[in-house]
């Protein structure tokens, strides 16, 4: 009940002309995307959950403002891996409570939460040329990784100083020169759900209706598929990038394969069935040497 879950969302050139996605319009593309993750919502048995009920984002309950005064605690970001992280973007999917705190203090936001470091001061990737957006994902925010190869050490900040999410996490067939990216042929982005034990504590103050532990693994069943259907949709719709989206393997998606493997489709059962026998009547019968025919063997083989 403690362990998380995670969806991949990769995505490449549609155009296989096209060999660098780390551009404005890459970005816009992707980001289209990326802005929907904070309206996912849920319900389950009345119950509306939303993603920031059931992403990432640490155990602490969330407090309303008679306990912690004068607002009570902010939502925390939740826990995602992604290029925006570089940009004032990134900040797009944090939770309203949490954005109005980041451009109320700026700079000064780790004195409300230590080690925080504001999105709102990020540069915009809309404001940056393209030679601009890959100095920005390719810069080194940790010193101690200078000498690693750039993919180890060049890279964003999370939404705090303690998390940097190096290139090689979010990013795919890249081209450097030296520490500095030439070009970044693929993306990915990483989506993390929380476990239900861990959701049912944070919720256990502001909604205690919520904490259904059974209630809450089904929307973050159904959560997961929303995201895998606005992701396919999505690349579907889009012009310049093909997208795939991967769903958790042991929670999600094997249960899916294991329904559908125990389910039986009659209808192409039989077609298939008529569809052999025709072939097989086609192959290895003879009209105009009848007794050179096949066709009972072949019948007799099939029915065995």
């Amino acid at each position: 009940p403690w362990k998380k879950t995670s969806s991949t969302t990769m995505f490449v050139p549609k155009d296989t002309g096209v060999k660098d996605l780390a551009t404005r319009a890459g970005l816009e593309e992707m980001h289209a995307l990326f802005a929907k993750f904070s309206q996912l919502e849920t319900v389950v048995n009345g119950k509306n959950y939303t993603i920031y009920d059931l992403c990432d984002r640490g155990m602490l309950p969330d407090l309303p403002s008679e306990v912690l005064p004068p607002l009570g605690s902010p939502v925390m970001p939740c826990s995602v891996v992604t290029p925006f992280m570089c940009f004032r973007e990134g900040g797009d999917i944090n939770h309203p409570s949490y954005r109005d705190l980041d451009v109320m203090l700026g700079e000064n936001l780790s004195m409300a939460i230590p080690s925080a470091i504001p999105y709102s001061t990020r540069p915009s990737f809309r404001e940056l040329t393209d030679e601009q957006i890959k100095a920005e994902l390719s810069t080194l925010r940790q010193e101690s990784r200078a000498g690693l190869p750039p993919g180890l050490a060049r890279g964003c900040f999370g939404w705090n100083s303690a998390a940097t999410i190096f290139a090689n996490y979010w990013g795919g067939r890249p081209v450097w020169e030296g520490d500095n990216l030439r070009s970044m042929g693929a993306f990915r982005f990483l989506v993390y759900l929380d476990g239900p034990a861990r959701i049912a504590y944070r919720m256990s103050v502001m909604k205690p209706n919520h904490t259904d532990q059974g209630d809450i693994f089904q929307a973050a069943t159904q959560m997961s598929a929303k995201w895998h259907e606005l992701a396919m949709e999505h690349g579907e719709r889009s012009s310049l990038v093909e997208v795939v989206d991967l769903e958790d393997f042991e929670k999600f998606t094997w249960p899916k394969a294991e329904a559908e493997k125990s389910t039986i489709r009659w209808s192409v059962l039989v077609v298939g069935a008529i569809l052999m026998n025709v072939f097989m009547a086609l192959a290895l019968s003879s009209y105009s040497h009848p007794q050179a025919s096949r066709i009972g063997i072949g019948g007799g083989g099939l029915w065995l």
